[in-house]
């Protein structure tokens, strides 16, 4: 039973977009595939929609139970985007998008978050100077230090907490290793577009050693199998060439020494207990091994175009040479995470608050709201509200373009509550109400900050401003954490009652 056991996604969908291929790799997809197999754990489905080469790479999407719409790698980003947001809209309220992709600019992401709000972008260098999503996923070491431009009520998931595994990583991290020989792993990525797989086997050749046993993982979109097949033909090397590989763990625990690009297999050998050395394949990747390397969990080499392979071999014979030096880099690489990670990114997602304007289907929903028992005692005219009166007053409410009105829906798309900002002059004064399912949690606090931030974003109001009876302490406390502070009194059709002003500074 995992973690998120309890978490019921039944008829929700996860939208990934994700692009692979020999120019990009696949860990990409490769990533979202853990995060799409614990949705579907939950009950949901997961479809991946991009330029995905290589048929293999299909037939494993689909081995993890996945739908795909797949393009060719000459598409353009906008029809892949207009299929994304086509699928989107044809989902049940709750459903998310997921992007995994360098190559989308900002106007992309706002493009997709403006039409559809439940919007994840996994980042991994902070490459682009604005990002638009409700939430943003960083799962390298240190990313918690990364200050992100983007939407007021996002929310950050950042670092190695959030790592993405998938299964067979997180069930069974158990070793069985060849007492008669050390066995070292190669893994340079789906695709290892500079053959780097080649160049450590000659590295590890240079050392002459019999007691050495290698295993080359070469990815699907691996375009140099033929040359490295080559290789071990004619050398005395003890190899095995294990190409598109489906049981990555199983390879890893016989494992003594991992060789790796510094992608997403480096949370694999981690999650494993192997020490690694780190060769930076791509831009993408540096964060992630210059991190390792900081928290002594690997050995970084650097870019692999400007490495020798004897400092490979050297490097390689050190740390044989040296078993408690790898024993302390399998141990801190451990460490560094708990296998958790997509159980807490989807938790994340239920649990966030999304905002979208109200519309006249929400009619129904407001009126039973407006006339719980609760609400009416707190409202300053506490006769019930009749239908023909809300209807007319929604109405117009909705068609005065001064007159902001959202709804708060959590991840699973269930509506917690509503708040509107009434325009007084260069002012705005917030009315807020709360289902009554989510009183009590704090929900009220976040939809009121993360409304006044946007408010402020997209209206630059003078001042924002609320009241609330002063015996009514549960909303003042929530306006309060919100970042409200209390600036005077004021008699409202007889109640005494407090006014609040919107300062940005959240109570402690």
């Amino acid at each position: 039973m995992t973690q998120n056991s309890l978490i019921n996604l039944s008829g929700k969908s996860l939208i990934i977009q994700a692009d692979a291929g020999p120019s990009i790799g696949v860990g990409h997809v490769m990533r979202c595939l853990a995060l799409a197999q614990e949705w579907i754990h939950c009950g949901g489905s997961a479809i991946l929609i991009g330029r995905i080469e290589g048929k293999s790479l299909l037939e494993r999407i689909k081995d993890f139970g996945l739908k795909h719409i797949s393009f060719s790698a000459d598409s353009s980003t906008d029809s892949v985007i207009s299929a994304v947001l086509d699928y989107a809209q044809k989902t049940v309220t709750g459903s998310w998008i997921v992007l995994d992709n360098y190559s989308l600019t900002t106007g992309h992401q706002k493009q997709i978050w403006k039409n559809f709000p439940r919007l994840l972008v996994i980042d991994d260098y902070h490459h682009i100077n604005e990002y638009c999503a409700g939430m943003i996923l960083n799962q390298n070491i240190g990313a918690e230090n990364i200050s992100y431009k983007t939407n007021e009520e996002t929310r950050i998931l950042a670092g190695t907490s959030y790592a993405m595994l998938r299964d067979e990583f997180r069930n069974d991290t158990s070793h069985s290793l060849d007492e008669q020989k050390t066995r070292i792993i190669i893994t340079m990525g789906g695709a290892d577009a500079g053959n780097v797989t080649l160049s450590t086997l000659r590295a590890i050749e240079a050392l002459k050693r019999p007691d050495l046993k290698v295993s080359a993982i070469l990815g699907p979109a691996n375009p140099h199998v033929k040359s490295i097949t080559e290789f071990v033909d004619n050398s005395s090397l003890d190899v095995d060439v294990l190409v598109d590989v489906k049981n990555m763990s199983s390879q890893i625990s016989k494992s003594d020494l991992a060789i790796t690009a510094g992608g997403s297999s480096c949370w694999e050998m981690c999650a494993m207990s192997v020490p690694m050395i780190v060769i930076v394949t791509a831009e993408n990747q540096k964060e992630l091994s210059n991190g390792l390397a900081k928290a002594d969990a690997a050995i970084n080499l650097g870019n692999a175009d400007e490495l020798k392979e004897s400092t490979v071999s050297e490097t390689i014979k050190k740390l044989l040479d040296a078993p408690a030096r790898m024993k302390l880099l399998a141990e801190s690489a451990k460490k560094l995470i708990d296998g958790n990670g997509v159980q807490r990114i989807i938790s994340a997602m239920q649990e966030a608050v999304i905002l979208r304007p109200a519309t006249y289907e929400d009619r129904d929903q407001i009126f039973e709201w407006i006339n719980d028992p609760e609400t009416r005692k707190w409202s300053y005219n506490q006769a019930p509200i009749k239908p023909e009166e809300h209807d007319a007053w929604f109405t117009s409410r909705l068609a005065d373009e001064e007159f902001i009105y959202l709804i708060a829906e959590n991840g699973s798309g269930q509506n917690i509550g509503q708040i509107r900002f009434e325009n007084i002059g260069k002012n705005y004064e917030a009315h807020v109400l709360v289902s009554k399912n989510c009183r009590g949690k704090g929900a009220g606090a976040k939809l009121i900050r993360s409304a006044s931030l946007r408010l402020i974003k997209e209206k630059e109001p003078k001042q924002i401003i609320a009241k609330a009876k002063e015996d009514n302490i549960a909303s003042i406390k929530s306006f309060q954490k919100a970042g409200y502070i209390i600036t005077g009194k004021i008699a409202v059709n007889g109640s005494e009652s407090v006014v609040m002003k919107f300062t940005g500074m959240p109570e402690e």
